[in-house]
């Protein structure tokens, strides 16, 4: 199914890459960096905190022009989930979890040198996780998989982004973007949703 996605995905962006190259240029902007997600948790979990720990992401976009001030961005990201779990009079251990995230924004250029992105996004998750740094009894280190959790996600995203010229076709990026889940990604009465932010940076080149 992921592949299903991907190929339709880049099959999309390359027509618009195409498009936008006949109209108003486009560019393709390969980005890497840290995901900080925190999830929405109703009910909080009892003698329970969780805190957001950086976890890798990277990944690239096609950018392209409608006018000056005006694009639209296509992107897939690898993403990880890495959260920190202590309870009180237990211990605590670290879960790293894998998705693959698929952003549609408008981006807005507020200066030469710096936009605005608002728009949504999509997601499949995987319900394997891998548990580190545990020294919670009955939960070990190690490759683990969830019975509750769901494969995708939906949401809403925003963001900003630097661009700093080093070249005739070639710029600096540095991104910071936020995701709000819309979906309950837990399939028990606890309801789960997306929340984290994003810190990247890479290039982007022009056409």
């Amino acid at each position: 199914m992921k592949k299903i996605i991907c190929v339709v995905f880049f099959g999309i962006a390359a027509m618009t890459m195409a498009a936008g190259t006949a109209q108003a240029g486009a560019m393709v902007n390969v980005l890497g960096g840290l995901n900080f997600q925190n999830d929405s948790i109703d009910p909080a979990q009892s003698g329970t905190t969780l805190s957001a720990q950086g976890g890798v992401s990277y990944g690239a976009s096609v950018e392209f022009g409608m006018n000056p001030m005006l694009g639209l961005e296509l992107g897939v990201f690898s993403m990880a989930k890495k959260t920190k779990a202590t309870v009180a009079g237990a211990g605590e251990a670290t879960a790293t979890a894998h998705g693959i995230v698929f952003p549609v924004m408008v981006r807005f250029t507020a200066l030469p040198v710096l936009d605005f992105g608002v728009g949504g996004y999509y997601a499949t998750l995987s319900d394997k996780f891998t548990v580190s740094g545990s020294t919670i009894a009955g939960y070990p280190d190690g490759d683990q998989t969830s019975s509750t959790a769901e494969k995708s996600d939906y949401g809403l995203r925003a963001g900003v982004r630097a661009k700093l010229p080093v070249g005739p076709m070639l710029k600096v990026l540095v991104d910071a973007s936020y995701n709000f889940g819309l979906k309950d990604t837990d399939n028990t009465s606890t309801t789960e949703k997306t929340r984290g932010y994003t810190l990247m940076a890479g290039v982007g080149i022009g056409f």
